[in-house]
């Protein structure tokens, strides 16, 4: 998601906004979609720097929105949307063209990386666009949104791991900030979230023949 400053937001200003959305996502040890997030008025204008009073009618609009819930002791509940403003990007428009060149080279880096004989990262089985991407009438996007799919790589016991502990699920990790590069464009997810949210997408990577070694097991 694209912000432009000086852009509103449920009668906000969206910077500040996003800038909410980073100071409770910091606060909270980050955000997790599959536990409820609960904040109250108090807290968010803390978040936003604006008055109470003056929250409420923008608490109000992000719940009729969808981007917050109500739960049964008046607190708001961080919904999918919001705790994902987290992750949006305050500049200029990024130009289909630049979005199909930046999807090749995701893809291109997953092959690299499923090819490695030995790595600490983990396999790639499986990329996918989303968002606003799919939608071939807009030629300037906020950033291209990309769903991974990733398998866990056998590695020998003897194997020493020099950069983390890959049974802490780093492998993952690690190979995710390959596919994303220092391209601030590029949004990562898992797979699971575009499933369990029942978002359209589109693959355009399976790891094929790319893996003639891999058992699956």
């Amino acid at each position: 998601m694209l912000i432009s400053r000086g852009e509103q937001l449920f009668g906000a200003d969206a910077v500040l906004l996003y800038q909410a959305a980073q100071w409770l996502k910091m606060r909270r040890d980050g955000f997790s979609l599959d536990e409820e997030v609960a904040i109250d008025a108090l807290e968010f204008a803390q978040a936003i720097g604006m008055p109470t009073s003056e929250c409420i009618p923008v608490l109000s609009a992000m719940v009729s929105a969808g981007w917050l819930a109500l739960n049964n002791v008046g607190q708001y509940v961080l919904q999918r949307q919001f705790q994902q403003f987290a992750a949006a990007r305050i500049g200029k428009p990024l130009k289909r063209t630049k979005a199909d060149l930046l999807l090749a080279e995701v893809i291109e880096r997953a092959r690299a990386i499923n090819r490695e004989a030995e790595s600490e990262c983990d396999f790639v089985l499986e990329i996918a666009v989303f968002g606003s991407y799919l939608d071939t009438t807009k030629h300037e996007l906020g950033d291209i949104d990309i769903g991974v799919r990733t398998q866990r790589r056998p590695r020998p016991k003897d194997q020493q791991i020099k950069r983390f502990d890959w049974r802490e699920k780093s492998g993952d990790y690690l190979v995710k900030a390959r596919l994303k590069g220092r391209s601030p464009y590029i949004s990562l997810h898992d797979m699971s979230e575009l499933t369990e949210a029942g978002f359209s997408y589109k693959t355009v990577y399976l790891s094929g023949d790319d893996l003639p070694a891999w058992t699956g097991q």
